[in-house]
């Protein structure tokens, strides 16, 4: 059975799912496309995997029922997309603490232009996510060099690092080098794999 061919770039693609919105196929290349950067940025809002993948849903199914009205001329797709994951993880995330009020809901979101600084801290929180997934995934393998990695970047110096773990700076040093190699090693993974293929946090 042949595979079918969509458009390798965003608009093009999103225009011609508009065109067959009830196509399976389509939806599945969709899926596909964007549920890992959904989940990304819902786990850096929500910290909890079970809420992530509820909120990914949630998005999937809200994506579903609107993107026939998307309209570009109000900007880019993945921004868009992004604000109505971000808003559905506020939503969750309030109704968890307090059971606050709901946030924009769909038709809200459908009028909005994401604001290019909002879009820009969306961005940070989803790279947040895959540094820290890529983390945990490196720590099965080298706990320690991991953790001194961690305390590095946490604003800790060679120094207190050493202190703290016992070990020698230039064990520090190496840590620091063994992790940044094993995560540029891991992005182009992680980018190809859907969260329901991960380990993630729970």
């Amino acid at each position: 059975m042949d595979v079918p061919k969509y458009p390798s770039g965003t608009t093009a693609f999103i225009e011609c799912l508009k065109l067959d919105i009830r196509n399976q196929a389509a939806w599945e290349e969709f899926v596909r496309r964007f549920q890992a950067n959904i989940y990304a940025l819902v786990f850096a809002r929500l910290r909890n995997r079970a809420d992530a993948e509820d909120a990914t849903q949630n998005t999937l199914l809200r994506l579903l029922a609107v993107i026939s009205r998307f309209d570009r001329s109000r900007g880019k797709f993945r921004p868009w997309m992004s604000t109505i994951a971000w808003r559905i993880a506020q939503n969750i995330a309030k109704t968890l603490k307090n059971g606050g009020d709901p946030v924009a809901g769909n038709d809200e979101l459908l009028d909005e232009t994401p604001d290019p600084q909002e879009t820009g801290q969306l961005d940070r929180h989803i790279e947040w996510w895959s540094v820290q997934e890529m983390l945990q995934r490196l720590h099965q393998d080298d706990s320690k060099r991991v953790e001194a990695f961690r305390r590095l970047l946490g604003g800790e110096t060679v120094a207190d690092v050493s202190a703290a773990l016992g070990m020698t700076p230039a064990a520090v040093y190496q840590a620091k080098y063994w992790v940044t190699r094993r995560l540029g090693e891991l992005r182009q993974q992680f980018d190809e794999e859907g969260p329901g293929r991960r380990d993630g946090p729970g």
